[in-house]
């Protein structure tokens, strides 16, 4: 049967991360909406774009209003009133530690101090978001949350010293870095290696399970033609 006779619309639920998605507003359309114009070109279904933060988004498919929510690992998911169901994998995300450089430190006396307690890290995540490869380091206090929006909010709150570190996309922070890459400021981050790497799908409504055979066949075209890369950090 051809692929118009299938055709229907979806809402697509949208988080601020660029350049994984820019703000509404933005002329710039952004990785993902860009992979569902693709999609679109093969499987004729249109693709309706719905903003908002990833709490509100998680929230919006729970209630039935959101039928795609993309790139998302199922164990970020499953303990969601909707877990959902997903494609095949479209590409990775990985996440990185943030922190800023330390200022030069200034020759003083030596002072005899009696040891003191490690004070947590103030660890700035995504409201929303899960990190399950990091949960120890919160259940033994070694840090303490402290939740915003998204990511670039995350890294205002690391400029001004609000918190000690932030946990980044590394697609996001790369992006932030050659935005700046003219300005003083790009050199004042300390970079981790991945805290973890995972495949990323699109996170499906149950209510619309028959459509993702045509996106997992539109998504091995894309593949195969490069559009959608498996893995992006083999090149980075």
């Amino acid at each position: 049967m051809p692929a118009g006779l299938l055709a229907e619309t979806f809402k697509v639920g949208l988080y601020e991360s660029p350049p994984l998605v820019f703000n509404k507003s933005s002329t710039l359309p952004g990785i993902y909406k860009e992979i569902f114009i693709e999609i679109s070109k093969i499987t004729s279904d249109t693709f309706e774009f719905d903003y908002g933060s990833a709490e509100q988004v998680i929230t919006r498919f729970n209630q039935g209003k959101i039928d795609i929510e993309p790139g998302i690992n199922p164990v970020w998911r499953h303990s969601e009133a909707v877990p959902g169901l997903y494609s095949i994998p479209f590409s990775q995300s990985s996440s990185i530690m943030v922190n800023l450089k330390p200022a030069p430190s200034k020759a003083k006396k030596s002072v005899s101090k009696s040891p003191e307690k490690a004070k947590p890290l103030k660890t700035g995540l995504v409201k929303g978001y899960q990190y399950p490869n990091l949960a120890s380091y919160f259940k033994d206090k070694t840090w303490v949350p402290v939740l915003a929006s998204n990511e670039l909010k995350l890294l205002a709150l690391l400029n001004q010293k609000r918190i000690d570190q932030a946990v980044i996309d590394r697609f996001v922070m790369d992006f932030f870095l050659r935005s700046k890459k003219n300005s003083k400021s790009a050199d004042q981050y300390l970079l981790s290696k991945p805290l973890e790497t995972q495949d990323v799908m699109l996170r499906v409504h149950p209510s619309k399970a028959s459509a993702i055979p045509r996106f997992n066949d539109a998504i091995k075209k894309l593949i195969e033609s490069g559009t959608c890369v498996l893995n992006p950090f083999d090149s980075a």
